[in-house]
């Protein structure tokens, strides 16, 4: 018996978060693979805008207003990056992205507090930290 508004997916299908994006499957070792990942968001004045007001609310207190590592608690995490030094400037938004989500060293993973779209935020602004 057809029962009316009922919604059943489709086997084998992918459920997508309400902005259509694909949930964030790659594991914590796979950092090689998320390297070749492209970011779904497009360049734009809109996404760079809200890419800076998450990393003032995240990133910022550790690698600092323009990603130069001098953020007020990073003396006490020894370490932490500069967005341009030669290790940092060159690694792709799929890279950089899967470092938030996971966390590297002493950088914690974000990936529990921070939405996978949001995060792809962030790594358009920080992308643009590293052109400077």
């Amino acid at each position: 018996e057809y029962q009316q508004n009922v919604r059943i997916p489709v086997a084998g299908t992918v459920r997508r978060t309400a902005n259509g994006m694909l949930p964030y499957r790659l594991g914590k070792d796979d950092v090689e693979l998320a390297a070749q990942q492209p970011n779904p968001l497009p360049d734009s004045p809109e996404i760079l805008k809200e890419g800076k007001r998450l990393y003032e609310l995240y990133c910022d207190h550790c690698h600092g207003s323009t990603g130069q590592a001098d953020g007020l608690v990073s003396p006490v995490f020894a370490g932490v990056p500069s967005y341009t030094a030669a290790a940092q400037k060159d690694l792709s938004e799929g890279h950089v992205f899967h470092v938030i989500t996971y966390g590297i060293r002493r950088m914690g993973a974000h990936g529990s507090q921070i939405s996978a779209e949001n995060r792809w935020k962030i790594v358009k602004y920080v992308k643009q930290l590293q052109s400077k």
